[in-house]
């Protein structure tokens, strides 16, 4: 492979794992529904609950997925937990992202046809 689109892939290793571990977190319905949820303004689970019309143990099984995979954050106030958008992901520019998968398959695209066309 070609030195600098070996740099170029290996630079975007770390954000392109973060994105991947993001989508495959968010592949799932529920979770993309209750992380839209949260996105909107920090929520408890019982109101996640009552919005998306599911049992809270189930919004409870997302969310706790959600936590580990650092997409969302909680904190206590009172007897509840809040969750919002963890910092990591609400600073993520989708169109960013896609923006540098574009970029990486562009290059991919160029490496190959130059060494098809040597």
């Amino acid at each position: 492979m070609n030195a600098p689109i070996t740099c170029f892939l290996s630079c975007q290793m770390s954000a392109l794992s973060e994105l991947a571990q993001i989508l495959r977190l968010t592949g799932d319905p529920t979770r993309l529904r209750i992380l839209l949820l949260c996105a909107q303004a920090p929520i408890c689970a019982s109101d996640i609950a009552t919005c998306l019309l599911l049992t809270q143990s189930l919004v409870s099984h997302h969310l706790r997925l959600l936590r580990v995979g650092r997409v969302l954050r909680a904190h206590r106030q009172g007897k509840q937990m809040i969750y919002s958008v963890a910092v990591i992901i609400a600073s993520l520019s989708f169109t960013a992202a896609v923006q540098t998968l574009v970029a990486a398959r562009l290059e991919l695209q160029t490496a190959a046809q130059a060494t098809v066309a040597s």
